[in-house]
């Protein structure tokens, strides 16, 4: 779904302020491709073509700047005297444009997210959850496919049936625990790791897999900022009545419970969805889930154990992050180093270039990365050999 960098930059997942009133035509079938980790959609605005991405964590369609001034859109800015609630964010917005979707016509405005620093620049934005709400989505695992469909297919009658909560601005289900405690899980398309956990059920599954294998992320949301947080992987995990296995596990951001809302479990990104049938009818207001038992598929992560990013979205120093007892730690950098070079190249990093990330991350493990590092005003190089940090197959972790 991302472009990665060093760190993993995640979809905009926040409840904006402005929204977009559409009324729809009917729909027509269709595949929704997986590439690159996105859900990409054909679309037309205004007559013109446009590559925005399904997101059900997103409850506004957006644009990014670049794309509504190519496509001709007047754009109104927000009131810089609104001050947002943590997790969520102040957008502008476009003039009134007609959507053509899957030969579903929608007349409303699009919010716009400023492509200065995102990494999205090869499509133009995303389709937000409610565009989607009423109409039957299947997502399936084994083909890593979406499609929009008529009517659920048959053979449902074995999987576990949640309530959709279908007039809740992102994709949301509402599950009941063993305990008989009732809460929403919310399903993200627009973020491509695993399960979010809320910040005490973080803590508390952390602090009873100690040696879960382990690595770092780092990444930027509208609603929260820059933010650096442990990824691990589960070999077993229960959020309600659903069971996955082997899927990544990380903690929730403020945007995550923001979004979330009271009674919040858990968030499912697409990792997760891969490890999960899922038919979410929404002419019926129903959802059916199904675990997957297949081996997992690898999970692209930073092999690397160390993140490197600027204080704030404005530049700076790459300042480390260091995992303890990862590559980078066991080549001898720590917490604050400056990143300088990569294999002899500027690790500026800069939302959308990936420079520096593709070689954190999907390499072959092995690989040797020739790092020039400055502690304490002097230069050093620290040379860190990758290896595989999470994922299906790899062992405890031992702080």
């Amino acid at each position: 779904m991302i472009r990665r960098l060093a760190y993993q930059i995640l979809w905009l997942a926040a409840l904006a302020l402005v929204g977009c009133q559409t009324q729809p035509t009917e729909v027509q079938s269709a595949n929704v491709p997986l590439v690159d980790g996105r859900f990409l959609i054909s679309a037309q605005i205004n007559g013109q073509p446009a590559k925005l991405a399904l997101d059900t964590g997103s409850s506004v369609p957006l644009l990014y700047d670049a794309a509504a001034k190519r496509l001709g859109l007047k754009i109104t800015a927000p009131d810089p005297r609104i001050k947002p609630a943590p997790g969520r964010v102040i957008l502008g917005w476009t003039e009134p444009c007609e959507i053509e979707i899957f030969g579903r016509y929608q007349r409303g405005d699009f919010n716009i997210l400023n492509s200065q620093n995102g990494t999205m620049h090869d499509i133009d934005g995303l389709v937000a959850w409610p565009s989607f709400r009423d109409l039957v989505l299947i997502f399936d695992a084994q083909k890593n496919s979406a499609q929009v469909a008529e009517s659920p297919p048959d053979g449902l009658d074995a999987w576990v049936k949640l309530s959709l909560l279908k007039d809740y601005p992102i994709l949301a289900m509402q599950v009941t625990t063993q305990d008989g405690q009732t809460g929403k899980i919310c399903v993200d398309t627009g973020d491509f790791t695993g399960i979010h956990l809320p910040p005490e059920q973080w803590r508390a599954w952390r602090a009873a897999h100690p040696n879960a294998p382990v690595t770092l992320a780092a990444g930027y949301l509208p609603g929260t900022g820059l933010h650096i947080g442990e990824i691990c992987w589960a070999d077993e995990i229960t959020l309600g009545p659903l069971h996955f296995t082997d899927v990544p596990v990380e903690e929730a951001t403020v945007t995550h419970t923001s979004s979330g809302g009271e009674g919040y479990f858990g968030t499912l990104g697409l990792y997760a969805l891969s490890r999960m049938n899922l038919v979410v009818d929404g002419k019926n207001a129903l959802v059916y889930a199904q675990p997957v038992e297949s081996r997992a598929k690898p999970f692209i992560h930073n092999q690397v154990g160390a993140v490197f990013l600027p204080a704030d979205l404005n530049g700076g120093p790459n300042i480390g992050h260091v995992l303890a007892n990862g590559p980078a730690a066991q080549a001898g950098i720590r917490d604050g180093d400056v990143l300088l070079q990569v294999n002899g190249n500027d690790a500026q990093l800069h939302f959308g270039s990936g420079a520096v990330g593709d070689k954190f991350t999907g390499q072959r493990p092995g690989t040797k990365l020739d790092l020039t590092l400055q502690r304490d005003g002097q230069e050093f190089h620290a040379i860190v050999t990758l290896r595989d940090l999470i994922g299906p197959g790899v062992g405890p972790s031992h702080p």
